[in-house]
C-alpha cells in the first residue's frame, strides 16, 4: 500500500478502493507510511450505492433565502465540491434532489448552477430516490428518541442560519 497510495489520492484495488481524506480514520480506515488517513471502501454489490444531497443549503450555501426557482444566488458551500469528489471516487452514485427541478426552467437553472461551479454529479431529481443515506441542511436525525422530537423541532435552526432573516414556521 505505501509508496503507491502516497502519490494518489484514490486506489482501486480489486477487493477495495482506499479514499485520501482530510479527517481522522475509524474502523473503516488506515493510515499509509506518510501518516496520511485513507477510508476504505469494500464494495458490497455492483451496483454502486447512491448518496442523496438536498440542494439548497448543502450544496447552495442558501444564504439569501429562497430568490425564486431559477435565482441561485449564493456560492456553493465551502469545500462541497471536493467532497462530492470524494464519495463519488469512493465508489458512491451521488443524486441531487431539489423541489426546483419540478419544472424545466428550475432544473435548468440548478444544472447550469452545478456546471458552472464545477460539481459533477450522478443524476438530479425531484423527489427522493431509495439511497442509504441523504444529506439535507434542514434536516433532523432521528436517534431513535421520539420523546426528543419536539424540542429538537422547536429549536431546530439551519447550520447557514445567521438571524438576519425570520425563519418561517
Amino acid at each position: 500500500m505505501g509508496r503507491q497510495m502516497d502519490e494518489q489520492k484514490v486506489v482501486d484495488t480489486e477487493k477495495r478502493t482506499y479514499l485520501m481524506s482530510g479527517h481522522e480514520v475509524n474502523v473503516h480506515g488506515t493510515k499509509d507510511t506518510g501518516g496520511n488517513n485513507w477510508w476504505v471502501r469494500t464494495p458490497s454489490r455492483p451496483r454502486k450505492p447512491t448518496v442523496v444531497f438536498d440542494f439548497d443549503g448543502v450544496i447552495h450555501s442558501y444564504t439569501s433565502g429562497w430568490q425564486g426557482m431559477m435565482e441561485i444566488p449564493d456560492p456553493p458551500v465551502p469545500g462541497i465540491r471536493e467532497a462530492i469528489e470524494h464519495i463519488r471516487a469512493a465508489g458512491f452514485r451521488v443524486v441531487v434532489v431539489s423541489t426546483r427541478c419540478c419544472g424545466p426552467e428550475g432544473m435548468g437553472a440548478l444544472m447550469r448552477y452545478l456546471a458552472e461551479n464545477g460539481i459533477v454529479v450522478d443524476d438530479v431529481v425531484r423527489e427522493k430516490p431509495p439511497a442509504v443515506c441523504y444529506s439535507a441542511a434542514r434536516a433532523i436525525c432521528f436517534d431513535g428518541h421520539p420523546e426528543t422530537l419536539r424540542e429538537k423541532i422547536v429549536n431546530f435552526k439551519p447550520w447557514n442560519y445567521s438571524g438576519e432573516r425570520e425563519e418561517k414556521r
